[in-house]
């Protein structure tokens, strides 16, 4: 909830042989509305299941976020997604990120490993609707790769690419 209210307090004292008193007050509250998040319905990223590919499968970020995310703010919209954890093991390849669809860059490693959790850095990389995700397996590498684990990113996404994470 945000918005104004108006508290009203009648104070009354029964006058113990005299009469009675009373008063009342008002106070007006104001609870200030927040940035709430935004609430994913589900994503899921289609890649390459052959070993050893020569192109890879890239996934436009506006393919995660059109019609998967609620944001509980009036006239918010998803700008894209903050990725705070890949869950992988570097061995079975690398998931990268791209601005151009010609220059692909590796999530930063203290992003990557196999236990699944919030990096302990509070840092996430912060991908525009316009960018693009791949995954490109390790040598000799077949199987579902490791997940991304990402949330949306409504108006208030920082321009920089890695960056603290906003809760």
């Amino acid at each position: 909830y945000n918005g104004t209210d108006i508290l009203t307090l009648v104070t009354t004292d029964a006058g113990m042989g005299g009469s009675a008193l009373s008063d009342t007050d008002t106070v007006s509250i104001t609870v200030t509305p927040k940035n709430d998040s935004p609430v994913q319905k589900s994503a899921t990223i289609a890649v390459s299941g052959l070993e050893d590919p020569t192109q890879y499968t890239t996934t436009l970020v506006s393919a995660l976020v059109d019609g998967q995310y609620t944001d509980p703010d009036a006239n918010a919209s998803i700008q894209g997604i903050a990725v705070s954890w890949i869950n992988i093991d570097p061995l079975h390849g690398v998931w990268q990120y791209s601005s151009d669809n010609s220059t692909w860059t590796a999530f930063p490693t203290d992003m990557v490993g196999v236990t699944e959790s919030f990096n302990q850095t509070a840092k996430a990389v912060y991908l525009k609707a316009t960018d693009s995700l791949r995954f490109v397996p390790g040598a000799n590498y077949n199987g579902t790769p490791g997940s991304l684990i990402f949330r949306g990113a409504d108006d208030t996404m920082p321009s920089t690419v890695y960056d603290t994470v906003q809760q």
